[in-house]
């Protein structure tokens, strides 16, 4: 197992208990089922990645020897890879917001938002078209970039625990979720993101940094977080829970 598939798994464990022990919302009656079935998305996901890895290592490497990426003359690595680590996460940013506001690619992101019980197995909840089409765009960025292989396993490093932590159901300081909102996505932010309200459902965009939301105008808050329900409107019924549903929402 690569290091940071490694990471990525110590950290679900982690806060998959945290979440158990302090739930924000108390509802553990649907825990199980509810996380077999996101579960189940992101095993088919991991096939797909690993089916098509290396191709996808063999067209970067390609890409790299034909043009030169903005990055690419950069010697000093750790420099580097914090630049890279800024303009791939305002790659993401992006592309998250095309996501909600580009109807077809909205018709497979939805999958996501569908959820009505949000927690860190949410966080691997996407529609394998959905992952095809952003796994694909993103060598393109690493190409133009000048990055390689060796930085996305970093950049996944840091975004997976972020990722899982700001999706899930963990009870965690206010105060301190409000701290470090200044630089990263955190809990409170992303519960709104998952709101029913369209106009919530629009909003804090951003992967691991926060910045890019209040730069570009889509931070949204509010006071009343206990208040948010999730999902939306018809597609929160179990029909649209199981694999199978999931796997059909985009084209209903």
């Amino acid at each position: 197992m690569s290091r940071d598939s490694t990471i990525a798994l110590i950290s679900f464990i982690l806060i998959f208990t945290l979440e158990y022990l302090f739930p924000f919302f108390k509802n553990p009656g649907y825990r199980i089922k509810h996380s077999l079935n996101n579960l189940g998305i992101a095993a088919i996901n991991r096939m797909i990645i690993l089916a098509g890895i290396t191709y996808f290592a063999l067209w970067l490497k390609w890409f790299s020897k034909e043009f030169a990426g903005i990055l690419s003359s950069m010697n000093h690595n750790v420099f580097k890879i914090l630049i890279g680590i800024i303009l791939f996460d305002l790659w993401m940013y992006f592309w998250h917001r095309l996501n909600h506001e580009v109807y077809f690619l909205w018709r497979f992101h939805r999958m996501h938002h569908t959820d009505p019980n949000m927690d860190s197995t949410t966080a691997v909840r996407f529609h394998p078209l959905e992952i095809i089409f952003s796994y694909c765009l993103n060598l393109i960025v690493l190409g133009l970039l000048g990055l390689d292989f060796t930085f996305l396993a970093i950049y996944n490093t840091v975004m997976v625990p972020v990722i899982l932590f700001h999706h899930s159901n963990i009870a965690f300081s206010e105060k301190m979720d409000n701290l470090l909102n200044y630089f990263f996505v955190m809990p409170r932010m992303h519960r709104i993101h998952h709101s029913e309200i369209w106009g919530e459902t629009n909003s804090n965009y951003g992967t691991i940094f926060s910045f890019w939301d209040r730069l570009f105008k889509s931070f949204v808050t509010r006071p009343d977080i206990k208040s948010v329900t999730y999902g939306i409107g018809t597609f929160k019924k179990a029909k649209w829970q199981h694999v199978g549903g999931m796997l059909l929402l985009p084209f209903k």
